[in-house]
């Protein structure tokens, strides 16, 4: 049988400087015989195991695990230890020796209001377990409430601090509560300089990156956002994005927005003024429709509009200028007819493909009618005529005004009245000049004054 005697448990002593102590508790004993004479041996097999109560309860930590083998002190590995005349001493915890100890966790004194010490020697289960009284627990002076000192910010100079930290709720006060070093200690800080305020206030990181850059001052007296009634604004300084550069046609006022270069607007843009452009307007991307909606569409413009594909109108389009050019072809293409007037309405020129000129018509060149020609009015002709079908007068006269018309044919001239034909007015005298003039008629020819030739046959 052995007898244990106890003789002290300590914890490691407190260090005076602001150090983090070891976790290891020193325990001394000596074992005695039956008859309470120290044993004789130098060594012996002990196991040491941490309990949270006096019987029973939870294994804590053993000599050779920090977990006591998950709960489990049957499998705990004994020790040898050095015994002088039956008297030993062994630092619990120590990690550092030829053959360490199993670290005691923060949490073992932290966590546990009681804890109790299991001794076995030589497969001997001793008892009762000793309680762990003040010493050992002065541990607790590395943590706070459970935590470890090390997760502490001191408050005394600098310190380090990572992981995320919850400001909610939290007032910080003073004109510059907060300032930032940066990545070098060289004594220059960034620092937040509030103004007191008169009513509670919110700065809000738009983006979802929270990334907010100024590459200058805000001047004074001006802000960079405001939230008004209808949305966010910006009513105290004119906007540039892109490089500074003076505004080219706008005043640079309050209102005004530069871009320095490319603008996408993937929505609907709408213009209640003027849209005025120095380079080249592209519509489209050569797939879509151009819809433009006005009632008027006014191009004052010097220079051209390429690139036009077809023009589809709901309304007039009137053209300022002189001129209508094209460089092939030009169509005018209608369902009904065609008039070249303002306000004439066609007497007979009414179907599709008609073509109604409502004052007069010159052309200084040959005019082609592949089909009949069909004058109302007066038609005046200053050159030739040529008359490659038939010519149709109905109900009216052929006036030549000239001193001396001539009808020139390179074949046969056949005059076909309905009724009579009338040459002359009584006064003027017909010339004929042919070699042979044939009349063909079984009437008469009445009315005839003095009659001249050069032979009759």
């Amino acid at each position: 049988m052995i007898i244990f005697s106890f003789i002290s448990i300590m914890g490691s002593p407190i260090q005076t400087l602001a150090l983090s102590p070891p976790n290891i508790v020193s325990y001394q004993g000596r074992l005695l015989n039956n008859n309470s004479v120290p044993v004789t041996v130098a060594t012996t097999d002990i196991e040491f195991r941490f309990f949270d109560m006096e019987a029973g309860g939870t294994c804590l930590w053993s000599n050779s695990s920090s977990t006591c083998d998950g709960n489990t002190p049957g499998s705990t590995i004994a020790r040898t230890v050095t015994l002088t005349d039956g008297l030993f001493t062994e630092n619990l915890g120590d990690t550092s020796i030829g053959t360490p100890y199993a670290a005691i966790s923060d949490s073992l004194f932290a966590d546990n209001n009681e804890v109790y010490l299991e001794i076995e020697v030589e497969g001997e289960t001793l008892s009762p377990r000793k309680q762990m009284m003040a010493t050992p627990f002065a541990l607790n002076s590395q943590s706070l409430d459970g935590l470890d000192s090390a997760v502490f910010l001191r408050s005394d100079g600098n310190d380090t601090a990572t992981g995320a930290y919850d400001f909610t709720s939290t007032t910080f006060t003073g004109s510059s509560p907060i300032s930032f070093e940066g990545s070098a200690d060289d004594g220059f800080e960034t620092t937040f300089v509030m103004t007191n305020p008169t009513t509670d206030q919110t700065i809000t990181f738009q983006n979802g990156s929270g990334t907010v850059a100024f590459l200058s001052d805000i001047a004074s007296g001006a802000s960079l956002w405001e939230a008004g009634v209808n949305g966010t604004l910006e009513n105290d300084v004119a906007v540039i994005i892109g490089a500074d550069a003076a505004f080219s046609h706008g005043s640079g006022g309050i209102g005004d927005l530069r871009v320095a270069d490319e603008l996408e607007v993937i929505g609907n843009s709408f213009f209640d003024g003027t849209l005025d452009a120095n380079g080249q307007i592209d519509f489209g991307d050569g797939g879509d429709t151009v819809a433009i909606n006005s009632s008027d569409w006014d191009i004052s413009t010097t220079g051209d509009m390429t690139g036009i594909g077809a023009i589809t109108m709901d309304s007039d389009i009137a053209v300022n200028g002189d001129d209508i050019t094209s460089d092939g072809n030009l169509s005018l293409s209608a369902t009904g007819y065609t008039r070249i007037g303002d306000t004439g309405i066609p007497g007979s020129a009414t179907t599709d493909d008609s073509l109604y000129v409502e004052g007069p018509l010159e052309v200084d060149n040959t005019v082609y009618f592949d089909a009949g020609l069909n004058v109302i009015g007066t038609a005046s002709f200053n050159g030739s005529v040529d008359i490659n079908s038939d010519l149709s007068i109905a109900d009216t006269n052929i006036s030549f005004d000239g001193a001396t018309t001539t009808f020139t044919t390179t074949g046969a001239f056949t005059l076909t009245p309905g009724g009579a034909v009338i040459l002359g007015d009584g006064g003027d005298t017909m010339s004929i000049n042919t070699s042979d003039w044939d009349i063909g008629t079984t009437g008469d020819m009445s009315g005839i004054g003095t009659f001249g030739s050069d032979g009759i046959a």
